[in-house]
Parts: C-alpha cells; structure tokens; sequence
C-alpha cells in the first residue's frame, strides 16, 4: 500500500476499535435503528430480501410477517460490523468463553481420516467470525475468500480474519494453496452459497429453485478424498454457537459429470437446511438465483 492507501487502512481501523468500545446492549440498539433505516431507504434490496425470503416460508405467511422477518435480516447483517468491531478486543481466550461448540466430535473424526478437512459454510449467522471461532480452538485454517478491490479494507479484512492464526486464501488462482493445505493435514473453509456464472458451476435445487453452485468444493473432494464437514456460526442469545454437522459423504459413481452434481447438490442440501433453521441470518440480500438455467427443470 500506499502513504494515502496506508492512512485509510489505520483511519479505518481505528474506527472500529473505537466503535467496538460501545456497550453490546448499545450497539444492538444502533445496529437495529439502522437497519430499519436501511430497510425503507434501500428499496433494491428490500424487495431482493422479501422476494427470495418468501422461498423459505409457508406460502400463507402474510406480508406484515414477511417484511418483519426481511428486517430481521437487515439487523443482522448490519450487526456484523458491530460484532467484528467488538471482536477487535479479543484475544483468543476471551473469544472462546462466548462460543458454545456443538458437534466438535465430527471435525475431530474427520481430522483424523489424516487427509486434510474441507469446511463447508455459508453466509450465516456472522460467517466473518466463523473462522476466528475455529482458529481460536488451536486448528490451522485456511480460508478461501474473494478479495475486494480497495487495498485498505483489503488489508484491513485480511488482518482480521488471521489475527487467531487463520490464514485467508485469495479464491483465484488458489487450488495449489488448497491441495498443499490439505497434504499437510490444515482444513479449508469454503463459502458455496453465492451464485456464480453458468460457466462457473452447475445447477442445483435450492430452496425449490434452480440455482447455479460453483463446483469447486466437488472438484476437490473427488481428487483429494479429503472429508467435508459443514460448519457455521450461528447467533444465540448468549453469544454464539459453532456447529459442526456430520460429514458429507463423496458420492462416486462412473459419470465425472454427474459425481460434481450429485456432490455440490448433497452439500447445497445441508446449506439449505442450516438456512431453514436459521432462517432471518441467512444473507437474504444476495441474489442467489440471479444465474438462469437455459431450461427449468
């Protein structure tokens, strides 16, 4: 960076470590009123919110609920800077008292398999902290991102999701990080809910509809055998909780075309139903099925 690009980083982080002083129960407050200032300025995304929303519920929910619901997810989504502003007081231990873990026993199974661990995630809960709550149990984890295009918040983002010891994967040009990650045993932690061009994955039923899913993850558990395990960061009342589900088993059959499909369609399926059970923290604002099929199946 830059002398200016270098004046932005540290403004910007001292922005939030100041805002991270502000009381949680205060910040709730502000996190929420801004929300719903959001909610009726940016109309865009309300209606890409209410719109892809009504996929996750009974089809007679009413509008009032709907939008109530949709607001929710504004509200948390704009909580996660206050959460990451907060999380900038923490050190490791500290962190971990407001983590409860569940179903640690299927990562330790998986670790064990001495292949390496795919973690798959999504866009739940505060997904920016999953992988400081994962580093901070003492595993090496390797996050694979897409970096932005300012070099401050870049630099900034990068900083803190590595400060625990993860260590972020720029997604391009990244399969020989991963492989290495995997031979020397680390896990990796991969997003696979955002659509992406058809050139770029196949399509898979999410949420009822068809959604076009990169195949990445597929790709690499097909070559490396390396077991995948779905992870997330949910809210609770208390803080937060860790969920590590159980494995995924690889699908393989004679057809390379259909293992990636059957593949990214069973880890699309356990996305889906963390999302259900979590319904208001999913990202609701990303267009997930913005890619159409050339035919609806």
């Amino acid at each position: 960076m830059n002398f200016y690009e270098q004046l932005i980083y540290k403004i910007l982080y001292f922005f939030l470590k100041t805002v991270g002083l502000i009381p949680f129960g205060v910040s709730q407050k502000i996190a929420k009123f801004i929300a719903i200032l959001f909610f009726y300025v940016d109309k865009k995304h309300q209606r890409v919110v209410m719109e892809s929303l009504a996929y996750g519920y009974p089809q007679d929910i009413s509008i009032y609920q709907l939008r109530k619901n949709a607001m929710d997810v504004f509200y948390n989504t704009v909580l996660i800077f206050f959460e990451i502003s907060w999380s900038l007081w923490q050190n490791s231990d500290s962190f971990k008292k407001h983590c409860e873990i569940e179903g640690f026993i299927n990562y330790v199974n998986a670790e064990n398999q001495g292949k390496g661990v795919l973690l798959l995630t999504a866009h739940v809960g505060n997904w920016e902290l999953l992988s400081i709550a994962i580093s901070s149990l003492g595993f090496k984890t390797n996050v694979l991102y897409r970096p932005l295009d300012f070099a401050p918040l870049e630099n900034l983002m990068v900083n803190i999701r590595s400060r625990f010891g993860s260590k972020p994967v720029p997604s391009s040009k990244s399969m020989r990080k991963i492989l290495k990650a995997l031979k020397n045993r680390e896990s990796v932690g991969i997003l696979l809910d955002q659509n992406v061009d058809w050139y770029e994955g196949v399509f898979v039923d999410f949420f009822g509809k068809r959604a076009c899913t990169v195949t990445g993850l597929a790709l690499i558990a097909l070559k490396t055998k390396a077991p995948v395990v779905p992870v997330f960061l949910i809210r609770t009342k208390n803080g937060y909780k860790v969920q590590f589900l159980n494995e995924i088993s690889l699908v393989e059959t004679n057809d390379k075309v259909k293992n990636i499909e059957i593949n990214t369609q069973n880890y699309t399926k356990a996305i889906e139903n963390q999302i259900r059970c979590n319904l208001n923290q999913w990202f609701w604002m990303h267009r997930r099925w913005k890619t159409k099929p050339y035919c609806n199946l």
